[in-house]
C-alpha cells in the first residue's frame, strides 16, 4: 500500500469490525486499474488492470470460533489470483531448497547465480515431466541429486581446447597450448 499513497481505501480496524469477507475498492481513471481490499483472516491488497473485484462469490473459509466450515464473500481478483499463483511459489520454493551461498562483491554476481539456479530447476521439472511414467530411477531422482549429476556432467564435458577433431584455428591453438618451461630461463637475468 505505499505504492498508493493517495488511494484511501477501509484501513484494517474497519474491516475488522465488519468481519470476514469485507470489500473496499477503488478505481484509477487514467490507467484503469482496480485496487481491492479484501479481509480474509488479515487485510489482502490487490492491484489489477486486468479484473476488479466483481462479481463476488463465496468461498469457505474455517472459522475457529464456530470451529466449522463457514461461507465468505471473495472477490474475483483474489480468486484468479489464487487460480495462478502456485506455479510461481512452487519454482520460489525450489530455487529456495539448495541456494548457491556465496559471497561476492559483484551485485551482478548474485543476478547470475539465482538465473543458473531457476535454470537447473526448470531442468529438473522437465525430466520429471517426460519421465513421469518410466520406472526408470531417474524418473523419481530428487533435485539434490539432480544438480549433483548435473554438475558432474558439466565437468566432464569440458573439452580439449587445443584438440584439431573439434576444428579450432590453428592460431587460437597455439594460443591455448601450455609451456612446458614454466620456470623463467638464466640468460633473462644475467644479461642485466
Amino acid at each position: 500500500m505505499n505504492r498508493l499513497k493517495e488511494c484511501q481505501l477501509s484501513s484494517e480496524k474497519e474491516m475488522k469490525k465488519t468481519g470476514r469477507g469485507a470489500v473496499d475498492s477503488l478505481v484509477e481513471t487514467k490507467s484503469g486499474c482496480f485496487v481491492v481490499r479484501w479481509f480474509d483472516n488479515r487485510t489482502v491488497d490487490l492491484l489489477s488492470s486486468y479484473i476488479g473485484p466483481e462479481p463476488l462469490t463465496k468461498v469457505k473459509r474455517y472459522d475457529k470460533k464456530q470451529k466449522s466450515m463457514i461461507s465468505v464473500e471473495c472477490p474475483a481478483v483474489v480468486i484468479e489470483y489464487n487460480k495462478f499463483m502456485g506455479g510461481i511459489d512452487l519454482h520460489d520454493s525450489l530455487t529456495a531448497l539448495y541456494r548457491y551461498h556465496i559471497k561476492s562483491r559483484r551485485w551482478y554476481m548474485y543476478i547470475f547465480f539465482y538465473t543458473f539456479n531457476m535454470m537447473v530447476v526448470n531442468a529438473w521439472l522437465r525430466h520429471r515431466h517426460h519421465a513421469h511414467g518410466s520406472t526408470e530411477k531417474s524418473a523419481q531422482m530428487k533435485l539434490s541429486k539432480f544438480q549433483v549429476m548435473l554438475s558432474n556432467q558439466l565437468i566432464k564435458l569440458r573439452p580439449k581446447l587445443a584438440d584439431p577433431a573439434l576444428g579450432i584455428h590453428p592460431l587460437l591453438q597455439s594460443m591455448c597450448t601450455v609451456r612446458k618451461d614454466p620456470c623463467p630461463r638464466a640468460s633473462r637475468f644475467l644479461d642485466k
